[in-house]
């Protein structure tokens, strides 16, 4: 049904990345107000002394892994992480690896992409006293897929100090591996799939102690490493933040904060994301004495954009202890910052855009000590703050706290139908524009009881909001935007009066009555979206896949965790699997970052990505034991001329494929709103000789 009341002045396009995020901040801050309680507060359901849950945090979709390196499990300062499903407070694994020894600090690090999670235990001693270790699990099952060492450890190395992971490489951190000289450090690549180590990264002016590898990070075709130790000519301890290139191993650049203080130790803590880097410098003086900053940085030109601070840092706060970045919003630790005694921690969001601090994260039970802000992560909106020190039923058990603002999403019981009540201010253009970005629409009113209802939910609330009903088509004609017929109405006595050319309607939360405005006064509005929420997790489907389209590689609407982008068969190779095909990345093709993948293939077999923009469905086509899913014409990433190539299952029997969007089969072009698809065909052998087969088929709608 078209969307009534459209004109010129609402973008059709609206720039939804900049009003997710305006929004975003107004749901948790409350029109970036001075600070803001979490959303949900979980601790380990096996409390322990000095358990340390919280030391390290990340958060990824409704997916938080916390690190506790106290956990006793495996004896003392084993360590142990625990995977929750932070929208319910699920514990869904905890996570020990097969080999955990005690003082393995198993948990110190962790760091997620896609359904893979990195953790690091820079205690093990696999090659030698403290040599360190990191460790692959599955999100999903829970299982360990491969520990991960360097070829040639050293010992006190502590290896797995930091860790990184970006697609199919893994970074890790040894601050204090010595090799030219005393706890230089170093950092490690890995092949996420094989685990095979892929390279060593060493800075080109390394001295005793930089502790390079502190913090690691990686972004694309960029590894970041950080030696919070490293002197310039005249001053200790400034710190240095090193940029590699990931295929090659080559430094690209090392960074310096402008202003370079004696002992801030810049890069102490790392987070990327797009071309943003951010970095910690805990030690910095700016708001007195170990106060703490942190810098924005450009990756691909090493231009410092802002310099962060808290607006009420003081000293031995240690801001910057921790840093997290997603998109325009930054996060930063500040684990010793007062609130409410010493050392009770806190954690601040900054707009990366205009380097602004935007709120204050604070726990509702802080007490002095609690170190929250010890660890920090950021994914869209969703932040999460590590308290490793809260005392609960054990001293030192440790908490993790999530601030998200998608929890005032409320579901009609009379159309099933979301409602979101936002809280920044725009003209009803812009409201209806926001609005959009979600997926939905100004909100429509149909009867009194769904008045009354929104009424019931908001009643607390004093504001009036800009609701769909407008008369911008015909003077005096009102009608729904969500094109729904007009209907019931309940405006004020003596509305609608076109009192200086009104147009839209607002909407009194305290009376539920009506009433007709000129665009010119900006108001919050109440956001309507139908949609599934077939996960159960109480945000509607629509409106996580506007945050984040590859949660919905087919474009149907529904999380494909719910229903699969997958269609068509594959049948059983020479493992006795049906070889699967899937995508990381994300859809958006501005983005640039579709990478295909497929796995449960025979060893060491070769083959190669297809495309088409038709299905199919042709069973043991030319002599295959496998079903062709795709209908002329077929398009084959096959060679380098082709942006592919014969692809090796190797002895993981996986393969994927990273698309140049610029570089494709002749024929090929991937424009916005076009649905494309994809399959594997590859080598195998049956009981007759040798044969071939294929995966089943991947539905990709760009974006």
């Amino acid at each position: 049904m078209p969307l009534q009341g459209y004109n010129p002045e609402i973008p059709m396009k609206p720039n939804c990345s900049s009003l997710l995020l305006a929004l975003t901040m107004a749901l948790v801050s409350g029109q970036v107000e001075a600070q803001s309680t979490e959303y949900l507060e979980f601790g380990p359901p096996d409390p322990q002394i000095n358990h340390r849950f919280g030391y390290a945090v990340a958060i990824k979709g409704s997916w938080a892994v916390v690190g506790a390196n106290g956990d006793n499990g495996n004896g003392p300062a084993s360590g142990a992480v625990y995977v929750v499903n932070w929208t319910t407070g699920q514990q869904l694994h905890k996570l020990v690896p097969t080999d955990l020894a005690l003082g393995d600090q198993f948990g110190s690090s962790v760091a997620i992409d896609g359904k893979t999670v990195i953790v690091g235990a820079p205690k093990s001693d696999a090659s030698g006293h403290d040599s360190g270790a990191a460790y692959v699990f599955d999100l999903e099952t829970g299982a360990q897929l491969a520990k991960l060492v360097p070829n040639h450890g050293r010992p006190e190395a502590n290896f797995g100090a930091a860790v990184g992971i970006d697609g199919s490489v893994i970074i890790v951190g040894a601050p204090f591996e010595s090799h030219s000289d005393k706890k230089n450090g170093a950092a490690y690549l890995f092949d996420a799939l094989s685990g095979h180590q892929l390279g060593k990264l060493v800075s080109s002016d390394l001295h005793n102690y930089d502790n390079f590898g502190a913090a690691v990070v990686i972004q694309g075709n960029r590894a970041v490493v950080g030696a919070p130790g490293a002197d310039t000519s005249s001053k200790k301890n400034v710190g240095a933040v090193y940029v590699f290139d990931v295929v090659t191993g080559t430094q690209i650049r090392k960074l310096l904060s402008a202003d370079k203080p004696k002992g801030q130790q810049f890069g102490s803590s790392l987070a990327a994301s797009g071309t943003n880097l951010i970095a910690g410098a805990p030690f910095d003086d700016s708001h007195g004495k170990k106060s703490g900053a942190a810098y924005l940085l450009d990756i691909s030109t090493g231009q410092e954009l802002a310099k962060l601070l808290p607006e009420d840092g003081g000293p031995y706060e240690y801001f910057g202890w921790s840093v997290g970045i997603s998109g325009t919003r930054a996060v930063v630790g500040a684990y010793y910052s007062v609130v409410l005694g010493m050392g009770t921690g806190a954690a601040y969001v900054f707009d990366t855009s205009t380097g602004q601090q935007v709120q204050k994260l604070i726990a509702s039970d802080g007490e002095g000590g609690d170190a929250l802000g010890w660890s920090v992560g950021l994914d869209g909106s969703a932040a999460i703050a590590g308290a490793r020190d809260k005392n609960t039923s054990a001293v030192g058990a440790g908490k993790a706290y999530v601030f998200y603002p998608e929890s005032g999403w409320e579901r009609s019981p009379f159309n099933g139908h979301w409602y979101l009540a936002t809280n920044i201010e725009r003209t009803w253009a812009g409201a209806e524009a926001e609005a959009r970005c979600f997926g939905g629409h100004l909100a429509t009113i149909r009867n009194q009881a769904e008045n009354d209802w929104l009424v019931s939910k908001l009643r607390q609330d004093s504001s009036s909001r800009w609701i769909g009903y407008n008369d911008l088509t015909v003077e005096g004609q009102f009608e729904w935007v969500s094109g729904e017929p007009s209907g019931f109405e309940n405006w004020y006595p003596g509305e609608p009066d076109d009192s200086g050319g009104a147009d839209w309607t607002s909407w009194d939360s305290v009376t539920g009555m009506w009433f007709d405005e000129p665009q010119s006064p900006e108001r919050p509005s109440i956001v309507e979206v139908i949609s599934q929420d077939c996960d159960g997790d109480n945000l509607p489907d629509a409106y996580q896949i506007a945050r984040d389209p590859s949660l919905d590689w087919d474009g149907n609407g529904i999380l494909d965790s719910c229903s699969p982008p997958n269609f068509c068969i594959a049948l059983i190779n020479s493992t006795g699997m049906a070889a699967g095909i899937g995508a990381q990345g994300s859809p958006v093709l501005a983005e640039e970052s579709v990478t295909l993948t497929a796995w449960d293939l025979p060893l060491n077999e070769t083959g190669y990505f297809m495309t088409s923009e038709t299905r199919g469905y042709l069973p043991h086509f030319g002599g295959s034991a496998g079903i062709l899913c795709l209908d002329a014409p077929i398009y084959r990433f096959s060679s380098p001329a082709s942006g592919g190539a014969v692809l090796d299952s190797g002895d993981t029997g996986t393969v994927e494929l990273t698309l140049d969007l610029g570089h494709l089969p002749s024929g090929v072009t991937f424009d916005p709103g076009e649905t494309w698809y994809f399959q594997l065909w590859y080598r195998d052998v049956d009981s007759s000789g040798p044969t071939s087969n294929t995966t089943d088929g991947l539905t990709v709608l760009f974006r």
